[in-house]
């Protein structure tokens, strides 16, 4: 990503194409309009902000780690061990640890205080906790007993009859035979050495990926040869996601199902390790993906490794390290086939299975020594609150489970947060709020916490000895007129030589450096500049003596928070245009990105993070405005002033009504709550905010689709159009049942102060100064019988409140008149009247496409990860993604073919895939698509 303000203007863009096409407008002058609303800061989106990264203090190599940095390894052989293990797939030994990380490894191991790491993104905050993870388990190893013989074999590979007499009644918690169970050949007891707890799915695929390549790589299994007789350190996921769910032995008997679905699951597994192992021999493939082979193949768990792939084999041998989240951790609590799996880990906690001369002192002293279970919570801060309290509950039950408390000397709490303050300095300095949030979440009252923030003595030294920057800003001209002369693509991945030698040339002529520095490119040029650059970043984002977040460029008509400078001003003042300041900016962030092209730099340069806001769109609103033709006939502006949030008046001082729209043909409406009127002269009243004011704000206003006629009205402001036809339809309740076949648009005045229908063809009789307070046009009125003086619904009992708000039928274009399909999805009854609200699934996957797009395909791999705070709108998100790029790429199909006029190939992909790509009328007029094409 060479220009990130690049990469932000294109999503915005493509968001702006999405909600133009998606949400098609008639009035070319209102489509406009609303452009230039959704491209006002603040609506649909906020202007990037950006930080400076910290620069963590290094420590030392791993393998350079003495007895102190490891409380307990007192031979050097031990921390020889622990080092080598480490480096075979958690951390390069080539590269030095953290600070932060050595301080949390010793503190950890000492057992006097639990710990907390809440260092930066990007700070290798989850080795902070898995090294004194491993540490322990490296010294617990030294005591297991080598393995009997080798683990199981591919049993699942072979005829379902044979699989099946892998599994007996009684034989185990889940009823898999000794040579069938992962762990089966193993001697050593098996429990849960550690709870690794996620609050999302995504982290804890993130998490198997890195415990694959550090517990299940070729290193490693060559280190279990030569330090463990063969023993291995297990870990499992233990999610929805785990296969396989439910028994495979219920009532005495095998489940025949179960089973084969288990060996289904296997077989694919296993297909895929060897699949991925076969990629991973061709070397230009591997090349090709910017990652390592081992890095690849750490992506698909292995069957019969150090993984523990299925919910049988953790029944029968819980793993070392087991990860989940709270939801399937409470779930796991209350079912009795995951029982065996605290029972055993108690058991070892107490240490059943040790010799039994031992006296009982000894034994608890062992046990309190060698025998410590890790509680691991990552992202803690995001359990605050109702939520949080419930986590708390349920962590409180697992430590009961396992015969544990919260100050238990075999109990080690490790955590990880961006959020939390550092401890108080001393005790007689207090406790401070995130000591406290720390003692309530976890229930402890002897042991305390250990906040470790990391050492940002890096950056700070390096900022020290480069001093105050000196006075004066960058010169803007070069950055600009760089960045408009590159190819206008995003990222401007297209600089040629001549563009470098140029931007060098003005930066030396700007800054007035000598001949001799001023370098034959660009790389050099920048390398000169970035002593200077590096001064006044640090300078830039140093608020109230932290490194923050700051504005990336000035917003017109925006003013930012106190202390707060965007960045560009810092850089090149105020002298430059808002779109000069941006262009010089995008230029700077490109020169800076062609930096890392020098490997030699890697270190030196500063780190910047972006952050993107945008906003999903509720829906749109607008006064009542004046519509009619223009001269040329074209359809004028049907409404007046626009806004993108609801309230009671507008700008203007009319009443602000939602605005909806025909999906169809692109009319729009005004609609509102209805309050019914008891004065003749006028019908009833829109205004924009629930009546139903006793409900909030327990319950929210529900969007337009879910109100019901009694509640809600519309307004069609005509603008010169005529209605297409004005004859009575259907109207359904909202259960989808058949309504009232007396719905109809009817001739009425809507007035813009107040919100007032009158119905009727003639013209409200006002005073001429008033009257262009009326807007003429059609309202939606449902009548008890389609006769002519029959009563409106609204004054017929309760039934209006049955009815749905949204006529079936458009005025404009008769459109839901019959019933359509849309993506395989019936929506009979709907009607094709709906608001501006993007929805979030949508505008995710809309963000998602092309966010991922814009990252680089090579080098470091693209990762993107979309979640939620609430678990039911991150599984919506998830399908809808799904979904929708499924739907995307039918399109283009289907958009593909016809272009090439290839008839007969639309026509079977019809047959095969009917679903997606039926007509409105249920199904393809075959004749005239066949006719698109001669063949």
């Amino acid at each position: 990503m060479l220009n990130p303000l690049g990469t932000f203007d294109a999503l915005v863009e493509d968001l702006i194409l999405y909600m133009r096409t998606a949400f098609n407008i008639k009035s070319p002058a209102l489509d406009s309009r609303r452009e230039s609303l959704l491209r006002s800061d603040r609506v649909l989106f906020r202007q990037p902000w950006v930080e400076v990264l910290t620069e963590y203090k290094s420590d030392r190599k791993i393998t350079e780690l003495t007895e102190e940095d490891l409380p307990g390894f007192v031979d050097s052989k031990a921390r020889e061990r622990f080092a080598s293990l480490v480096s075979a797939g958690l951390i390069d030994p080539k590269h030095k640890l953290y600070t932060h990380q050595t301080a949390m490894l010793r503190e950890s191991l000492r057992g006097k205080q639990h710990c907390v790491i809440t260092s930066g993104t990007g700070s290798g905050k989850t080795e902070s906790f898995l090294l004194p993870l491993f540490a322990q388990l490296v010294r617990e190893s030294a005591g297991w007993e080598p393995v009997e013989s080798g683990p199981a074999g591919r049993w699942w590979d072979k005829s379902l009859d044979e699989v099946l007499q892998m599994v007996r009644p009684g034989q185990s918690s889940s009823g898999l035979i000794k040579k069938a169970r992962q762990r089966g050949h193993e001697t050593r007891p098996a429990a849960v050495r550690a709870l690794v707890l996620y609050p999302m799915n995504a982290l804890v695929e993130d998490q198997m990926t890195r415990l694959r390549r550090a517990l299940d790589s070729e290193k490693s299994t060559t280190w279990y040869e030569d330090n463990t007789g063969g023993n291995r350190i297990y870990f499992g996921r233990y999610t929805g996601q785990t296969p396989t769910s439910g028994e495979l032995v219920a009532n005495g008997a095998v489940q025949r199902d179960r089973v084969k679905e288990l060996q289904h699951q296997l077989l694919k597994l296993d297909e895929d390790a060897l699949a991925i192992v076969e990629f991973t021999k061709d070397e230009d493939r591997v090349k090709q993906t910017g990652m390592s082979a081992e890095e690849l193949r750490s992506f698909f768990p292995r069957p019969g490794g150090s993984e523990m792939l299925t919910r049988f084999d953790m029944q029968d041998s819980p793993p070392d390290i087991l990860i989940t989240n709270y939801s399937m951790l409470s779930i796991m609590l209350m079912r009795d086939h995951d029982e065996a799996i605290f029972r055993k880990t108690r058991e070892w906690l107490q240490g059943i299975d040790l010799p039994a001369s031992l006296s009982e002192s000894e034994r608890q002293e062992r046990c309190r020594r060698e025998r410590v279970f890790h509680l691991v919570i990552d992202e803690l801060h995001l359990y605050r609150g109702t939520p949080g309290t419930e986590v708390a509950y349920l962590l409180r039950l697992v430590l009961h489970r396992l015969g544990l408390s919260p100050d238990h000397p075999q109990l080690r709490i490790l955590a990880s947060s961006a959020s939390l303050e550092e401890s108080a300095a001393n005790p007689g300095a207090g406790m401070s709020r995130s000591e406290q949030f720390l003692r309530d979440f976890f229930g402890v009252r002897d042991k305390s916490f250990l906040t470790i923030s990391g050492d940002a003595g890096a950056s700070t030294a390096r900022h020290e000895a480069l001093g105050t920057p000196e006075p004066g800003y960058l010169p803007w001209e070069p950055f600009a007129n760089f960045a408009k002369s590159l190819p206008p693509t995003p990222e401007g991945r297209d600089v040629t030589a001549s563009h470098r030698q140029e931007l060098a040339r003005s930066l030396a002529c700007s800054l007035g450096w000598p001949q001799s520095q001023q370098g034959d490119t660009l790389i050099a040029a920048m390398t000169a500049l970035m002593p200077r650059l590096r001064q006044m970043l640090q300078a830039a984002c140093s608020v109230e003596g932290r490194l923050r977040a700051i504005p990336l460029t000035r917003v017109e008509g925006s003013s930012e928070p106190e202390g707060f400078t965007p960045l560009a001003d810092a850089l090149f003042g105020s002298t430059p245009t808002l779109s000069e300041s941006r262009e010089a900016m995008s230029g700077l962030l490109i020169a800076r990105a062609l930096l890392d092209e020098d490997t030699a730099l890697w270190g030196q340069l500063p780190r910047l993070r972006f952050h993107y806001f945008f906003h999903n769109i509720q829906g749109m609103w607008a006064e009542p405005g004046f519509a009619g033709q223009t001269a040329g006939g074209e359809l004028a502006d049907p409404l007046g002033r626009l806004s993108s949030e609801s309230a009671i008046r507008g700008a203007d001082g009319a009443v602000l009504l939602e605005v909806l729209y025909c999906d169809t043909c692109g009319t729009v409406f005004h609609g509102g709550s209805r309050v019914r009127s008891d004065m003749g002269e006028w019908h009833h009243q829109l205004i924009s905010t629930s009546p139903d004011l006793e409900g909030l704000p327990d319950s929210g206003s529900p969007s337009a689709d879910q109100r019901s006629y009694a509640d809600y009205g519309l307004f069609w402001p005509k603008g010169g159009q005529e209605a297409a036809s004005l004859q009575p339809f259907n109207q359904p309740f909202l259960s989808g049942a058949t309504g009232k076949p007396a719905g109809a648009w009817e001739p009425a005045w809507l007035h813009r102060a107040s919100g007032r229908v009158r119905l009727g063809m003639s013209a409200p009789d006002e005073q001429p100064s008033q009257a262009q307070e009326w807007v003429a046009g059609l309202t939606f009125r449902v009548r008890e019988s389609d006769k002519d003086k029959a009563k409106d619904m609204l004054d017929v009992g309760d039934e209006a409140r049955q009815l749905r708000a949204l006529a079936q039928v458009c005025p404009c274009c008769t459109a839901g008149s019959h019933h359509r399909y849309y993506a395989g999805a019936s929506r009979r009854g709907k009607s094709s009247i709906r608001d501006f609200g993007t929805g979030f699934g949508r505008i995710s996957q809309v963000l998602a496409k092309n966010l991922l797009l814009q990252l680089p395909a090579t080098g470091m791999g693209r990762k993107l990860v979309v979640f939620s705070d609430s678990r039911e709108e991150a599984a919506r998100a998830a399908a809808e993604l799904e979904r929708g790029h499924h739907r995307d790429l039918m399109r283009e199909l289907l958009v593909t073919l016809l272009g090439r006029r290839e008839a007969r190939s639309v026509l079977s992909l019809v047959e095969t895939k009917p679903a997606p790509l039926r007509a409105p009328t249920g199904g393809f007029n075959l004749k005239a698509l066949a006719a698109v094409s001669p063949a």
